[in-house]
């Protein structure tokens, strides 16, 4: 369906239009507030850390995370130089931006990767179903939606995060099945990436939003205290 959309805007040249129809209409719908946290939880940096509350029911997707997160981030920062596509700002006079006023390398939207990476995985690993899967598809949907809001990303940009993020998750857990009977051996690697994350989110500096520092610290607190046991547990396990 992404995909379709995304040929459709193009084949049409509603890109522009659109834009402008949905960054206005979602900024009159919602406070500004509520589209920075949900672009900050598409940030590279903090979105990982979410699984990081579900590894105990699938322990593989530590490694699946990993996988998933690696090519994800691979492909969308490898387009951006060779579309270099000019961002909203650098192209719409007195656009209302809310962060860092960004103007190059927009496509395709890192943070729509980001988490639709993070949805793929919890809806094809976990997996959900029913009212777990249409909350998780929401949340995606408002975080991509994000990008348009505060201004620095097209619908074809955000579109193309979607898929890429589909995909990568798809490959991380193909990965893991197809190698799981090496992947409890060297949970040490993926869980050291994902203690830096959390360390990085503990002492760095918000992602473009200096008011959503307590937010970061607390997240970080809380997905260390989880990380802690959980890398606990499995390393008793290892020595039973």
């Amino acid at each position: 369906m992404a995909a379709i959309l995304l040929i459709v805007i193009l084949a049409l040249s509603l890109n522009r239009d659109l834009f402008l129809f949905l960054h206005f209409w979602l900024r009159q719908i919602r406070q500004d507030g509520v589209w920075e946290v949900l672009t900050f939880f598409g940030d590279a940096g903090v979105t990982p850390l979410i699984m990081i509350w579900f590894i105990a029911r699938r322990p593989d997707l530590v490694w699946a995370t990993l996988w998933a997160s690696l090519l994800a981030y691979m492909i969308s920062h490898g387009l951006k130089p060779l579309v270099n596509e000019l961002r909203p700002p650098a192209v719409l006079d007195h656009l209302d931006v809310l962060g860092p006023y960004l103007k190059y390398s927009s496509f395709p939207s890192g943070h729509a990767t980001t988490i639709f990476t993070c949805v793929g995985l919890l809806t094809l690993g976990l997996p959900t179903r029913g009212v777990s899967t249409i909350l998780l598809w929401i949340i995606g949907i408002a975080v991509a939606l994000s990008r348009i809001a505060v201004g620095v990303h097209w619908p074809i940009d955000v579109l193309a995060g979607l898929i890429i993020g589909w995909l990568s998750a798809s490959c991380g857990l193909w990965l893991v099945s197809r190698y799981k009977s090496d992947y409890r051996r060297y949970y040490g690697i993926p869980l050291t990436v994902l203690l830096l994350l959390v360390l990085f989110n503990l002492f760095g500096e918000p992602y473009g939003f200096k008011n959503l520092w307590y937010l970061q610290k607390a997240i970080a607190l809380i997905t260390a205290f989880m990380w802690f046991k959980f890398t606990r547990d499995w390393y008793r396990s290892r020595n039973v």
